[in-house]
């Protein structure tokens, strides 16, 4: 037999409702469609109202539930068409990125902050970043593999993550991740071969 919250949720994705703009607010909003936000489609103004939310609270000393918030927010960006936000939401999912995965100031599990570093990072993936956040990222590239990889894979070109790559070919640290780091040698010159500069140690 189903439970009454197997039978909510099938009704709620029966449904495939399209939200009002207006249908999360507030905390209390959160708390009521947490659970079934999944369901309903993707409306732009949901996700920037529960973004906002989610920073608020995290600076907050409210006793919430900061994991389900961040997790059900990543999860409903997932639902979105591209990944267009604006400068002033970037730089939320940008700030959110910083607490969780460089400063990692906490009180949870080893496991539920692994899980929180992860969303955090799937938000800020392919975002396009400023010069000032990028310098911050280089800056605290030691504090994550979450970070590294931000800036290997970023999908833009970068001066400033190109010359980070110059610095920093040799390092041993960094020697699993050599074919990352020479893609971005070539992608400076194509012409760029063994034997030439850094690549011949």
């Amino acid at each position: 037999m189903l439970s009454k919250f197997e039978i909510r949720n099938a009704i709620y994705e029966a449904r495939n409702t399209y939200p009002e703009d207006d249908l999360i607010v507030n905390y209390r909003d959160f708390l009521n469609y947490r659970d079934v936000l999944r369901y309903f489609q993707y409306n732009h103004r949901v996700f920037e109202s529960l973004l906002t939310l989610t920073v608020d609270m995290w600076k907050s000393q409210l006793k919430i539930n900061r994991a389900s918030l961040l997790h059900v927010t990543k999860r409903y960006r997932a639902k979105a068409p591209n990944k267009l936000l604006s400068a002033e939401m970037q730089e939320k999912v940008f700030w959110l990125f910083t607490q969780v995965v460089i400063h990692e100031n906490m009180n949870y599990s080893r496991e539920t902050i692994a899980g929180l570093k992860f969303s955090a990072n799937n938000m800020l993936t392919g975002m396009i970043l400023t010069d000032e956040q990028q310098w911050y990222l280089v800056e605290h590239v030691e504090a994550s593999f979450h970070v590294l990889n931000r800036i290997l894979r970023y999908p833009h070109r970068s001066a400033i993550f190109s010359q980070w790559v110059h610095q920093h070919f040799l390092d041993d640290a960094y020697r699993l991740r050599r074919a990352e780091l020479v893609s971005w040698l070539l992608d400076d010159d194509p012409d760029y071969k063994l034997g030439h500069g850094h690549l011949n140690r």
